[in-house]
């Protein structure tokens, strides 16, 4: 991948805001996060910063999203996308886009 990226004329960078929060925690185990406070007991029903898998987790989400795109490279909450042509980067940048926004309505 380095060796492919070392001779890309193109480049872009998706920063994944608040990537974790964008993730919903499954059903079951909502209530493993789940804490209490004086005003009453809370959980998380996204992915919270601090627990032990997330980061795992949340690459494993997104490495299915963008399964069989080539010439992108994943690093926690962002997506670099490296090409060659300028027409090859536009194909890429719009299916990425594609998949987010198709995952997003599902």
């Amino acid at each position: 991948m380095y060796h492919k990226m070392t001779k890309a004329n193109y480049f872009s960078k998706f920063d994944l805001r608040k990537g974790y929060y964008q993730i919903a925690i499954d059903e079951k185990n909502i209530e493993k996060t789940a804490f209490i406070t004086p005003w009453g007991k809370y959980a998380y029903k996204r992915i919270p910063l601090g627990l032990l898998n997330p980061p795992k987790y949340f690459h494993n989400v997104i490495m299915r999203i963008l399964d069989g795109i080539d010439n992108i490279a994943v690093f926690h909450d962002e997506i670099l996308i490296f090409t060659n042509t300028i027409k090859e980067h536009e194909n890429i940048l719009n299916e990425i886009l594609n998949r987010f926004e198709k995952k997003h309505n599902n």
